[in-house]
């Protein structure tokens, strides 16, 4: 007995009837999912792009509720900081002196008021420049559904250290600033010691 057919490849000779179960099972499975995509699609409210084929986020739970929370909190405080910074332009230098002068500090001999505005003028782009870019970045984040929080608060302390470590160089480096809080801890600790 020889038969004359061609060798069988890939089960092209089952029997009449016969279901592979292996891709019975992984069609079910793709046919299952892509009825529950089905089921979740709803038409999208947007009409200006004028593509009815789009689907609306998912709902929100509630650890991504708090992230939103928290992130447009983050976002307000560095439009806070923003304003601020450049509100605080025009006497930056007058207004960090003032607050060293409360602690009697004499600084009458401070000779680097012109960089220390100059940071201030400075720091007042950067934190413009730093909140428009972190705020882009985390509305994108936002959009894909990641976590959006962490370019705010990063940002922000980026900052915090970038203006507080600069502010700190430019009046270390000044002599008479130097004196004066060599003078004022000397004060502080002879007279602690009585």
């Amino acid at each position: 007995m020889t038969d004359d057919r061609p060798k069988p490849r890939y089960g092209e000779y089952a029997p009449e009837g016969w279901v592979n179960p292996v891709t019975a099972a992984d069609d079910t499975a793709e046919e299952a999912r892509v009825a529950e995509q089905d089921a979740r699609r709803t038409p999208s409210t947007d009409l200006r792009a004028g593509d009815e084929t789009r689907t609306a986020p998912p709902a929100l739970t509630t650890g991504r509720r708090v992230d939103r929370v928290a992130t447009f909190a983050l976002i307000g405080l560095g439009a806070f900081g923003a304003i601020q910074a450049i509100a605080r332009v025009p006497g930056y230098a007058t207004t960090q002196l003032a607050q060293f002068e409360t602690f009697g500090l004499d600084l009458s001999d401070f000779g680097s008021s012109a960089a220390l505005q100059t940071f201030g003028t400075v720091m007042a782009v950067v934190a413009v420049t730093l909140f428009a870019v972190s705020t882009w970045w985390t509305l994108r984040r936002l959009r894909a559904g990641r976590l959006g929080f962490v370019v705010p608060l990063v940002a922000g302390v980026v900052f915090g250290l970038v203006q507080g470590f600069g502010a700190a160089a430019i009046l270390m480096g000044d002599p008479a600033f130097a004196e004066a809080m060599q003078s004022f801890t000397n004060d502080y600790f002879s007279s602690g010691s009585n």
